[in-house]
């Protein structure tokens, strides 16, 4: 696919960890269970998005959420 990459970092089945570059929109990648997984979209930093596995993806995603309203 023109214009994607994926370079892995970590040779461990059911890990999927290293850079995905699509079109120059780089994310990074540390997932071992897909379903407890999390994207975290970045704005002025080297990466675009994080996509990590964590414990409770859900009460993650509201704590990020919170942290980053205004005011």
């Amino acid at each position: 696919m023109p214009g994607v990459a994926f370079r892995p970092r970590v040779a461990i089945p059911g890990k999927w960890a290293g850079t995905f570059n699509k079109d120059g929109d780089k994310s990074l990648w540390n997932v071992s269970a897909p379903r407890e997984s999390v994207v975290i979209e970045l704005l002025d930093e080297h990466f675009a998005r994080l996509v990590l596995t964590v414990d409770q993806p859900r009460s993650v995603v509201d704590a990020i959420n919170v942290a980053v309203q205004p005011g």
